[in-house]
């Protein structure tokens, strides 16, 4: 039996902000020091549904709890500073680092009572079966850039920099029952062992065939590291060229792959050399690669990872991820994208501009997603011949090709 549930939710918070702010400027040091807070307040913690899931009476539940949004803070204290240096050069730096914290009291797994199989739910519907009363989450967030232009020959503009951006979460929740010593969150409030077996009550149950269950929180920390290069130079009749080099180093604390690095290319011309048009043209190569690739990193959070876990096959228990299949975010890629745009004056009133785009991405992966092919084209007209009348008509064309394998 399959039923789609809406409910209307509870509002009843509150949010509040703080803001600080310093500035100084100088011919030679222009800086500032922010902060900036963030502060909300949720007076219904819980939402109880009465005979949610089951019209027909087949599921012996009266009641159910969904949980509202905790309280939760975020501060944030953020520093640019900008230093003019010789040669028509500039370093700017920014420094920003956040924490985010939510520290709401949990409520018990359940609020149903009796018994399921040999599980008294007694041992579940109260805040003794918890292995803390409170969440104890932070995230810390820090940013660090650092950049320097130059542009000691009129025509020709360099420019470098680096960026670290580090987010560190900290939310290990462990999901022990004190009072049973049983390893994992019940779910009786969902219906599931009502309506199956007490096998499918959420809890680690040695023996039990395929009791595969989540008992601690999985961190979604990474640290991101770039570096990026370039170069404009200028012509006459209005037009430059542009290179850029990127790359940037990912690390990440939980993931099949745990660290990428990624490395673009990107070259564009703009030119104005005509006074009825603008054009632009910029192509960029990209390729990525990482570390080897662990299919099994999430088992660690499962209770199938338990000595004693009986699998549910005799052949294993099914895989995290099918062999070879990798997340196109983290897999290895080759890419190139083609982008232009042309803007035509038609006139002190109207323009016309055109815009396209080339995208083919093509990942080193047997299973999932093995290339992406996109192109667009869009053209738009406006025209304004007075203050109180406007129009504008719009095409697009567009076509997407995806390999999976």
């Amino acid at each position: 039996i399959s039923e789609a549930l809406e409910l209307t939710n509870p509002v009843d918070d509150q949010t509040q902000k703080a803001s600080a702010r310093i500035e100084y400027g100088g011919a030679l040091v222009q800086a500032n020091l922010a902060y900036n807070g963030s502060f909300y307040r949720n007076r219904e913690s819980s939402t109880t549904l009465e005979q949610p899931f089951d019209s027909f009476g087949l599921i012996p539940i009266p009641l159910a709890r969904l949980s509202q949004p905790p309280d939760n803070d975020w501060n944030n204290v953020r520093a640019d500073v900008a230093v003019n240096m010789p040669l028509r050069s500039r370093v700017t730096s920014v420094f920003s680092w956040s924490r985010s914290t939510q520290n709401d009291a949990l409520l018990p797994p359940t609020i149903q009572s009796g018994t399921l199989g040999t599980t008294d739910l007694a041992d579940w519907n109260t805040t003794a079966a918890l292995s803390t009363r409170t969440a104890h989450a932070r995230v810390d967030q820090t940013l660090v850039d650092v950049h320097l232009h130059t542009n000691p020959w009129r025509p020709l503009h360099l420019r470098g920099g680096i960026r670290f951006l580090d987010r560190e979460t900290r939310t290990n929740y462990i999901a022990l029952n004190p009072l049973t010593k049983q390893y994992g969150y019940i779910v009786e409030d969902a219906g599931w062992a009502s309506i199956t077996s007490p096998d499918f009550l959420g809890f680690y149950q040695p023996g039990v065939l395929g009791s595969s269950w989540r008992w601690r929180n999985m961190p979604f920390g990474e640290s991101r590291l770039r570096y990026d290069l370039g170069a404009t130079l200028a012509i006459p009749w209005r037009t430059s060229f542009d290179v850029l080099l990127q790359r940037e180093d990912v690390d990440r604390d939980v993931s099949e792959r745990r660290e990428t690095s990624e490395r673009s290319v990107t070259v564009s011309a703009n030119s104005r050399g005509l006074d009825f048009a603008t054009a632009r043209i910029s192509y960029t190569y990209l390729t990525r690669d990482g570390s080897d690739i662990d299919y099994g990193i999430y088992s660690q959070y499962e209770t199938s990872s338990f000595s004693g876990f009986v699998p549910q096959f005799p052949t294993g228990e099914p895989a995290w991820n099918l062999q070879q299949l990798v997340r196109p975010d983290v897999a290895d890629l080759k890419a190139q994208r083609w982008n232009g745009r042309l803007i035509l004056s038609l006139g002190s009133h109207s323009d016309l501009n055109f815009t396209g785009r080339i995208r083919s991405d093509d990942y080193a992966s047997q299973y999932g997603l093995r290339s992406n092919r996109v192109r667009d084209l869009q053209a738009e007209w406006t025209v304004q011949p007075s203050p109180k009348l406007f129009a504008s008509a719009f095409f697009s064309l567009g076509s997407q090709r995806r390999n999976m394998g």
